[in-house]
């Protein structure tokens, strides 16, 4: 489906919408209206947005809630019976293999496929000196295609051989190569659905992990792990500026980043980091905090 901004005119050529206008396109999520598409597509959600599917039938948006972690929108349109379609398992994903991006052309609503490959599998994008440190709360996990792909393609969900989801077109270094993950919705679809929000862990802190530099030698031996370069008041008391974290929940923390772990937790879980400071390990308890907590909800009626 395509997402345009909501024409207000009366007249029906004024009404129409034309397919070059389109701000990108999305996902359905749910029967009863619920879409996804991401924040390179719905930059402003105070816009007023339509959504046209690909028979031709125009839905408004009626309510737009951004997720805080990853550049997903979500947004509920007054229709309903449409068709939701299954999500992919990232570990079942393997680099070289076929997918499927549904993207539109300039001319038709009508979705094509671009084959593409995956050329990386599930990891953060980070490739440059200024993106070392990144939040805990803003999860760079991508996958990458072999090409690039059509401009018309910003949003286009990317499916498998199988017609299962992988994510949905963004942008990498100009280019739409890049694949928002799906998975990362595991945790808080329940919760939109039920209650239009969207609820994501807060540890509170600023890291580097061990993957996105070479050579990372902490002092005492080489290990996977994040160091910690900031703290804020939610992080877990007794973490330090210059600890590294090389476990979570009992789990070594290793390509993956650090944000994307802590999305397989629900805000309020009592966890344990495992820290190494000054060449001991030390066990630190916590409870996650909730970013509802932290900020006004980012939606808009």
């Amino acid at each position: 489906m395509a997402i345009y901004p909501a024409h207000t005119a009366s007249s029906s050529i004024a009404q129409a919408y034309v397919v070059a206008e389109a701000l990108g396109q999305g996902l359905v999520l749910s029967s009863d209206g619920w879409l996804v598409t991401t924040r390179a597509v719905v930059s402003d959600i105070k816009r007023s947005l339509a959504v046209v599917t690909a028979d031709g039938e125009s839905h408004e948006v009626i309510k737009v809630v951004a997720d805080t972690a990853t550049p997903f929108i979500f947004m509920k349109v007054s229709g309903a019976n449409l068709t939701a379609t299954a999500f992919a398992q990232a570990d079942k994903l393997s680099v070289g293999q076929s997918v499927f991006p549904l993207a539109r052309s300039v001319q038709s609503v009508t979705p094509e496929l671009y084959p593409r490959l995956l050329s990386t599998p599930l990891l953060p994008l980070v490739t440059t000196r200024a993106e070392l440190v990144q939040s805990s709360e803003i999860v760079p996990d991508r996958f990458l295609l072999d090409q690039a792909l059509p401009k018309a393609a910003l949003g286009a969900p990317v499916a498998t051989e199988q017609g299962e989801m992988i994510g949905l077109v963004d942008t990498y270094r100009g280019e739409l190569r890049a694949i928002v993950p799906l998975q990362t919705l595991e945790g808080i679809i329940d919760q939109l659905f039920s209650a239009a929000e969207v609820h994501r862990p807060v540890l509170g802190i600023m890291y580097t992990q061990a993957d996105w530099v070479t050579p990372f030698t902490p002092g005492v031996g080489e290990f996977k792990g994040a160091l910690v370069n900031s703290v804020a008041r939610t992080a877990p008391v007794g973490l330090k500026v210059g600890d590294y974290i090389v476990e979570i929940a009992g789990e070594k923390l290793l390509v993956q980043s650090l944000a994307a772990r802590l999305l397989q937790f629900r805000a309020g879980s009592k966890l344990e980091l495992t820290v190494r400071r000054a060449g001991s390990e030390l066990k630190i308890p916590f409870v996650l905090a909730d970013s509802a907590s932290l900020a006004p909800a980012k939606t808009r009626e």
